[in-house]
């Protein structure tokens, strides 16, 4: 919807960080800089990274402060203590602070009390969730089935400007037959 687009890009500031008496709680990454009040006092903050492509982020203020950074429910490489989802780290002025959330391709299903989702998977990388095309897969998308022992491929189409997911796939037969033996698929 056109509107909510026009009402959301100019608040979109106010879902990076948010702030109490000491702690400044980052909760969304991106290439930006803007000030915060903690405890009565103006901190500058600036994040640098290419996220959501890039898991790096470096994150500096210039003012000491506590920092609490949200660790992203797909990131199960990060090694240190978490509460609540977020880790802390103590803030030097100047001193950037830099977190490198693993990007690796997997599978994601849904809970399967959603039967429509049963037996479907999504493949994510980091934040984003891809999908296939006809445009690049041919018709009926439905009859592809990903090989989930395969390694997948990362790359980028220069065309569009946005990075690309390459896995095999299997291609389940066409058949006139209204019923066949599954083993027949592919």
């Amino acid at each position: 919807c056109p509107p909510n687009i026009v009402r959301f890009i100019p608040s979109i500031a106010n879902f990076l960080y948010t702030c109490d008496d000491n702690t400044v709680y980052v909760h969304q990454f991106m290439h930006s800089e803007g000030t915060v009040s903690v405890g009565g006092k103006d901190v500058k903050i600036t994040q640098k990274t290419d996220y959501p492509y890039d898991g790096k982020i470096e994150i500096c203020t210039d003012s000491d402060v506590h920092l609490a950074i949200r660790i992203p429910d797909w990131c199960n490489s990060y090694e240190g203590e978490t509460i609540k989802g977020y880790a802390f780290f103590d803030a030097k002025a100047n001193e950037p602070i830099v977190i490198d959330f693993e990007m690796k391709p997997f599978f994601v299903g849904a809970n399967p009390r959603v039967a429509f989702d049963c037996g479907k998977y999504a493949v994510q990388n980091g934040p984003l969730v891809y999908c296939m095309e006809s445009c690049d897969n041919g018709k009926m998308l439905r009859d592809l089935h990903l090989d989930a022992g395969a390694d997948f491929t990362l790359g980028y189409n220069e065309e569009l400007g946005v990075p690309t997911l390459t896995i095999d796939a299997y291609r389940r037969r066409e058949t006139d037959k209204l019923y066949y033996r599954k083993a027949d698929d592919f």
